[in-house]
């Protein structure tokens, strides 16, 4: 069993050093020493030891639980950390430890995104491919480089992967459009993330409270108005802020092993119910304590207030299923003053503004106002008044 991970002998003359100098991405050694005296690799705790790609039984067992899993008719697959399967052979020591270098940014060939991965998926898409329907692969690529991780999406690879670009960019018309467009140039269907179960939630990245919730509100508009898949996190169609979470009470091993406060702020329960103590979530006692905003922004505290943010997120993703027939592909981006971004797909326009203050635009061929974000929203003429931090979608004819 053991072929089929990494059991390494240590350095020194007792072996009591690890292997390399390979580091967890949770922090410390990515190496630990078992009884016997060998060291295992773990890229991530200690509790989930890395396998051996170049080992032919593990891709035998992954294609036995891919077979066990749709032969009981799931849709598909989201894959974690998609790119890490393989590891460099000979396990040198890493040159880009302690160099500073970002996580995500294609400078860890040693440990991740070798081109040994995408012959993985390929073999995945092929059984995937013989079952009937819709059957999908998507997968957790988490490299900023849009172009490479676009590698792993084809007709004989992953459906989708999560492109992560648009979380990076700040609430400004300028660098939201650059992410955009390189995400729709390099993937078809393009994938838009601005939250995940990593990422310190994006109403506290847009400023937090009302106004990052009214700028997080904005931005999903719009990326609900472009082609291809938005990917929705719990509890940021409640508007949730980052929770605060007590040292005592957290439990992400980013934190316990000593490298930041780690990613529990974002892991808190979705609040159902303002009723405390549970929320409607449990009778008992969470992993992690509720946010401060679990009794205002519980889910039936918004329930029919038509400006709240669950409201406002299930009436433009209705707007957008009945619109999807008509929209097509295609995307258009209009002029627009420096603080605003508006777009055209098909009979659909999307006007963002970044603006403190409301800003007019005109619109060619706007004829009907369908949804905004902020009250205040008005057409006439052709041009449409978009209060500040928000965005409006129009019926173009």
């Amino acid at each position: 069993m053991r072929a089929r991970y990494w059991f390494r002998d240590g350095k020194g003359p007792d072996g009591s050093e690890p292997p390399s100098n390979w580091e967890s991405v949770f922090g410390q050694s990515a190496w630990e020493r078992v009884p016997d005296g060998q060291w295992y690799l773990h890229m991530f705790d200690t509790a989930q030891p890395d396998l051996d790609w170049g080992n032919r039984e593990v891709h035998e067992e992954f294609l036995r639980i891919l077979r066990f899993w749709l032969d009981r008719g799931v849709d598909g697959f989201r894959i974690d950390v998609a790119h890490s399967l393989y590891k460099r052979e000979d396990l040198l020591d890493d040159p880009s430890v302690g160099a500073g270098l970002g996580l995500h940014d294609n400078d860890h060939s040693h440990v991740w995104d070798r081109d040994e991965v995408l012959a993985v998926y390929e073999e995945w898409r092929a059984l995937l491919d013989t079952y009937p329907g819709d059957r999908m692969l998507v997968g957790e690529v988490f490299l900023y480089d849009v172009p490479r991780v676009a590698a792993y999406v084809s007709d004989t690879r992953l459906h989708q992967a999560f492109n992560f670009t648009v979380f990076k960019a700040p609430f400004e018309a300028g660098p939201l459009r650059e992410v955009l467009q390189q995400g729709l140039e390099h993937f078809d269907p393009g994938t838009w993330v601005l939250s995940n179960h990593d990422l310190t939630r994006h109403v506290t990245r847009y400023g937090g409270g009302d106004l990052g919730r009214r700028r997080g509100l904005a931005v999903s508009a719009l990326l609900f108005a472009l082609p291809g898949s938005p990917y929705l996190y719990q509890g940021e169609e409640l508007g949730l802020d980052e929770t605060d979470v007590p040292d005592a009470l957290r439990q992400d091993p980013v934190f316990l092993r000593g490298k930041g406060a780690g990613r529990d702020g974002c892991r808190t329960p979705v609040p159902w119910s303002a009723q405390e103590p549970g929320h409607g979530f449990t009778t008992g006692e969470p992993w992690l304590p509720f946010g401060p905003d679990a009794r205002t922004h519980a889910a039936d505290a918004q329930a029919g207030d038509p400006s709240s943010v669950l409201e406002t997120y299930r009436r433009l993703l209705a707007r957008r299923r009945s619109l999807l027939p008509s929209l097509g592909s295609a995307l258009t981006w209009l002029d627009a003053p420096d603080d605003v971004l508006a777009v055209r797909r098909g009979p659909l326009a999307a006007v963002l503004s970044t603006a403190a203050e409301p800003v007019e635009v005109r619109v060619e061929g706007a004829v009907e106002l369908l949804e905004a974000t902020a009250a205040g929203a008005e057409l006439a003429d052709g041009v449409v008044t978009v209060p500040a931090a928000s965005t409006v979608w129009l019926r173009t004819g």
